[in-house]
């Protein structure tokens, strides 16, 4: 990802700027043991710990025109969870082998929010590979966005669920940004 972005930024075919990654498997703990909550925990260790804490070390820019999220895999359901329930954060969202709907816990009041998506940001772009094993879920989600007259860019490589694709949905994602 690294090189990908650095050598984008070097060729001014992308704008600069400072990417995050986190790990949004996030555990919390109860009397049964340690359960994972990649929605709710995330969100809030998101917007409580990590975003002030870029804000304030760096030299950012702190408007949702200025704030993108991506995911893949698990984080684009994170991604779409996260820019739908709170569009006022971000401006750009990509999902790589990535979900609208969240068919692993059945839990999508975020998709109450579709309607006012289309308003909310300036680039959505989605992707996955054709040999995905997660392709129909891919497919089911272009109808839901269909029925919401939600445009995106949205993209179709040869690949599985795996980095090779990953990396080109990243190489055309990043130009997208900021402009």
């Amino acid at each position: 990802m690294n090189f990908i972005c650095d050598n984008l930024m070097a060729e001014k075919k992308a704008e600069e700027c400072i990417v995050v990654m986190c790990n949004g498997m996030i555990g919390e703990e109860n009397e049964e043991g340690i359960n994972l909550s990649p929605f709710d925990a995330f969100e809030k260790v998101l917007t409580e710990e990590v975003i002030p804490y870029i804000d304030s070390h760096f030299r950012t820019l702190k408007d949702k025109k200025h704030r993108a999220m991506a995911g893949l895999s698990m984080g684009s359901m994170q991604t779409s969870y996260m820019t739908l329930r709170r569009p006022e954060l971000f401006a750009y969202a990509r999902l790589f082998s990535g979900f609208v709907s969240n068919f692993l816990t059945g839990e999508n009041e975020h998709l109450e929010h579709l309607d006012e998506y289309k308003e909310s940001l300036n680039v959505y772009f989605r992707a996955m590979a054709d040999r995905d094993p997660f392709l129909k879920m891919f497919l089911h989600d272009d109808e839901l966005l269909k029925k919401h007259e939600i445009s995106c860019v949205r993209k179709i490589y040869f690949g599985g669920h795996e980095w090779k694709v990953w990396r080109r949905c990243l190489n055309d994602f990043l130009p997208l940004l900021f402009r």
